[in-house]
């Protein structure tokens, strides 16, 4: 089981923040994202938390979305791994998820897409991945996308 406690999204000059630490635990997460399913996720101790160990458990934004990638962006999210099993599933950032039609709504149930974050204590960057040096265990980990287009 794994928790986002905060994340945000720079396109220019606009942020966008969740406001999780500021509510109280429920079972909805908020208007502003779509978590697939909904019913593994839910607001605890200020964190989006999954409480499924089923894989490709996701949360979108329904309020933004990258849609020039010729212009700078940034995306960060504050992690934490609650519980370690053998089907780590990996915690971190998908972006390009694209349906077919290319609907902000059909996008969240988009299953592909380019993966940055950490699985079995490895960073993973697209198709590629390195050791990290220590266990990430209980801690908070941000992971951080700056892009900056040549």
């Amino acid at each position: 089981m794994d928790r986002k406690k905060a994340s945000s999204i720079k396109n220019g000059i606009l942020a966008v923040k969740d406001n999780w630490a500021n509510t109280h635990d429920r079972v909805w997460l908020g208007g502003e994202f779509w978590a697939n399913p909904m019913e593994n996720w839910c607001v605890k101790n200020g964190a989006a938390e999954c409480v499924s160990r089923g894989g490709n458990r996701s949360i979108h934004s329904l309020t933004h979305q990258l849609a020039d990638f010729t212009k700078n962006f940034e995306v960060s999210v504050v992690i934490q791994r609650l519980e370690e099993n053998k089907n780590d599933g990996g915690l971190g950032i998908r972006l390009g998820a694209r349906s077919d039609i290319n609907e902000y709504r059909s996008n969240c149930f988009e299953q592909s897409g380019y993966d940055l974050g950490i699985k079995n204590n490895e960073l993973v960057l697209g198709d590629k991945s390195t050791a990290l040096s220590d266990s990430i265990n209980d801690n908070d980990i941000k992971l951080q996308l700056i892009a900056k287009p040549a």
